[in-house]
């Protein structure tokens, strides 16, 4: 938690994937999203390549993440995600980051797939029922009426 105050300007811009859009932050909400997965399991990670320039820095890099907690170990288990990191420095303190993760290895991929699925089968399953139904109720009425014969 210590590098975060090292690292990161008081507040900065962050760019990311998901809600997180040109949103002004705190320093203390990386050190929430730390200290959240640091409380779950082990992480470490791996630099692929790094390059720089003027006020900039580029990392593609690696994140692996083996969970402690039961309900993290059905979710998905051991996590490896590719990431991008672009950083803005000012003054030697980060002030604008971009954060692209390869999220389609990811347990979130997983639950948009089954999400999805979802939204798709249960429909299909109302309708199913729906006309197994009035198959049924056909079936009967028509076992009802009586024979008519052709003399």
């Amino acid at each position: 938690m210590s590098a975060v105050d090292e690292l990161f300007a008081p507040t900065y811009i962050a760019h990311d994937i998901g809600d997180r859009k040109n949103s002004m932050e705190n320093a203390e909400e990386q050190k929430k999203i730390a200290e959240f997965f640091w409380q779950r399991g082990t992480m470490t990670g791996s630099i692929d390549y790094q390059i720089a320039e003027g006020d900039l820095v580029a990392t593609r890099w690696q994140w692996h993440f083996r969970p402690d907690v039961w309900w993290m170990k059905i979710l998905g288990g051991r996590e490896q995600v590719p990431i991008i990191n672009v950083f803005r420095f000012r003054d030697g303190k980060i002030v604008e980051i971009w954060n692209h993760r390869h999220d389609i290895d990811t347990v979130q991929a997983n639950f948009i797939f089954v999400k999805g699925l979802l939204v798709g089968l249960i429909p299909a399953f109302v309708m199913a029922i729906v006309l197994f139904v009035y198959w049924r109720r056909g079936r009967r009425a028509a076992a009802k009426q009586p024979a008519v014969s052709k003399t």
